[in-house]
């Protein structure tokens, strides 16, 4: 009988243990699978704001164009310059978001800091064109 009651108390707690292992890995899973949502929108975000940067290159570099139709022949070395320099941060940005995809999480902080510090001056370039 003492056996039976042992043999029952070993069982009861064995399976108390492997529940609770169950639950670590369920916990663990969920709290990947969180990590991984979180990075995937911040991979979407980034690729937004990459889209949004070269729209307003591309927006700016057409303006230049236009504008070098009536500008003297100094203005228009000077504004084929900035179109050239706008065109150099367009191939960054383009780079850049076919990176997006392939950066994992380990480099996910690093690049992300290069892309918005990329955003940044070709936002304080734009500030600075004609």
């Amino acid at each position: 009988m003492f056996m039976a009651l042992f043999m029952g108390a070993v069982l009861l707690t064995s399976c108390e243990n492997q529940s609770t292992a169950e639950e670590v890995g369920e916990d663990m899973e969920e709290a990947g699978e969180s990590v991984a949502d979180a990075f995937r929108s911040d991979q979407e975000e980034l690729r937004a704001d990459i889209k949004d940067a070269q729209e307003d290159v591309k927006e700016r570099i057409q303006e230049i164009t236009t504008d070098m139709r009536d500008a003297t022949a100094e203005a228009q070395a000077e504004m084929s310059e900035q179109i050239q320099k706008l065109e150099d941060e367009l191939a960054t940005l383009d780079s850049q978001l076919a990176k997006v995809g392939q950066t994992m999480e380990d480099n996910w902080g690093a690049f992300q800091r290069e892309v918005e510090e990329t955003i940044q001056n070709i936002d304080q370039e734009l500030d600075e064109t004609f």
